[in-house]
C-alpha cells in the first residue's frame, strides 16, 4: 500500500525520520545526510490495513492487534518486501542499480559463504548489498531478505561502477551518495518504508572505482 505524503507537516515527519535514520547508520548514510533539504516527492510503502490516523510517528507501527492476537501475544506485522522489491527491479535500469547498507553483518561472517556473490559488495569491512539492473525482484527480494532488519534499512537508486568484482574503495561510496536519485529508509517500527527523490547528479560513472 502506497502512502503519498502531500501535505506539508507529514513531509515534515518524513523529512525528520530520514534524517534520524541516516544519523544512526553508516559511512553511506552520513554522505546522504548532506542531501536530505535536496529531497521530493516523500512517500511510503506500508502493509495493508494500516490505521491511517498513526502516520502521525514514522518510528511507531502502524497497525492495531485483534483481541484474540493480544490474547495469544502480538506477532510483529512484516515489511511490505515484496512490493518494495518491485519498485526496486523496476528501478534497476541501464547503469541505475539499488545499493542497501548494511550496518549489522561484516566482511567474514559464515553466512555470507551462501550468498550470491553478485549481490554483495565492500569497502574495508563494511557490508553493501547490490541490486543490479534486471527485470526480475528476485535478487532484491533476496537483498532484503539477506539484509539488514526492514526498521534499519538505508538504501539508494545510483549509477554503479562500470567494473566488476566486490571491493569498493572508500571513494566509490562518495559518488554513490553524490548520483543517488532516490532515497529508501525503513519507517514504522520496521512495518514500512519511506522514500524520496533527489536531483539527478552529474557524476560519471567512469570515475568509480571498483576493484576485484
Amino acid at each position: 500500500m502506497r502512502l503519498d505524503f502531500t501535505q506539508e507537516a507529514d513531509r515534515g515527519r518524513a523529512t525528520s525520520h530520514v534524517r534520524n535514520v541516516l544519523a544512526r547508520g553508516g559511512t553511506l548514510s552520513r554522505l546522504l545526510l548532506n542531501r536530505v533539504d535536496e529531497a521530493v516527492n516523500y512517500r511510503g510503502l506500508v502493509v495493508d490495513g494500516v490505521v491511517v490516523s498513526r502516520v502521525q510517528n514514522f518510528e511507531h507501527g502502524l497497525t492495531e492487534p485483534s483481541d484474540s492476537e493480544r490474547s495469544i501475544g502480538w506477532q510483529r506485522v512484516l515489511a511490505p518486501q515484496d512490493e518494495l522489491a518491485e519498485e526496486i527491479a523496476r528501478g534497476s535500469v541501464g547503469s541505475s542499480a539499488w545499493v542497501l547498507e548494511d550496518t549489522v553483518a561484516r566482511r567474514g561472517d559464515p553466512f555470507l559463504d551462501s550468498v550470491d556473490k553478485s549481490l554483495v559488495a565492500y569497502v574495508d569491512s563494511d557490508l553493501y548489498w547490490v541490486v543490479s539492473p534486471g527485470p526480475s525482484p528476485a535478487a532484491a527480494l533476496k537483498a532484503l531478505d539477506w539484509g539488514p532488519p526492514s526498521w534499519q534499512l538505508v538504501g539508494v537508486k545510483t549509477k554503479l561502477p562500470s567494473e566488476s568484482g566486490t571491493k569498493w574503495s572508500p571513494t566509490t561510496i562518495e559518488h554513490l551518495a553524490s548520483a543517488a536519485t532516490q532515497l529508501l529508509v525503513g519507517a514504522f517500527d520496521g512495518e514500512g518504508y519511506v522514500l524520496c527523490d533527489l536531483p539527478e547528479s552529474q557524476v560519471s560513472g567512469s570515475s568509480f572505482s571498483r576493484e576485484n
